[in-house]
């Protein structure tokens, strides 16, 4: 009789430590990330995917819901702009595929190269905290959408410094 409920003591602790340790972090646990205050004017809130956008929203969900400057609407795309502040500018592309966002991306571009530079360090510190990071890009999972996101910076071009996040439905 020992043994058995030594049996059954061990078997019940061992499947409670498997159930509490998350192998890749919950949409909770994402939800959780509190967005830095230097990203509040870039991301605007820390809903959804992205400025309120996630995947699979219709282009008119997201014309109502995006409140930056609309630059370029086509079957497959609309493009935005938005200024930062002074020296800062992003452009913010929504892509959809079958009618429905598939893709996003921010371009954000700065007179300044330390601004740049501290916006892109606090944008991947950011996604280290709220996704699974990779070797070079990181995995989120939102609303029962899968996504990836992946990070780039750009040589001084034109007299300014930028980069490029991208956030794409797998």
């Amino acid at each position: 009789m020992p043994t058995r409920f030594l049996l059954l003591f061990f078997s019940t602790l061992l499947l409670m430590q498997c159930k509490n340790s998350p192998s890749q972090k919950s949409a909770a646990s994402q939800d959780e990330v509190a967005l830095p205050k230097s990203l509040q004017s870039i991301y605007l809130n820390n809903g959804a995917i992205f400025r309120g956008i996630e995947f699979g929203q219709r282009k008119a969900a997201v014309k109502s819901a995006e409140k930056a400057a609309l630059r370029k609407s086509s079957s497959s795309a609309l493009e935005y702009t938005v200024d930062i502040d002074d020296e800062s500018f992003a452009d913010i592309t929504y892509n959809f595929t079958s009618g429905k966002v598939s893709k996003i991306q921010l371009d954000f571009y700065s007179k300044n190269r330390s601004t740049t530079r501290n916006t892109y360090n606090d944008i991947v510190k950011y996604c280290d905290q709220k996704y699974k990071k990779r070797k070079s890009l990181w995995d989120g999972h939102y609303n029962d959408t899968d996504f990836t996101i992946f990070t780039k910076q750009l040589s001084k071009s034109g007299g300014q410094y930028g980069f490029y996040v991208v956030w794409e439905e797998l």
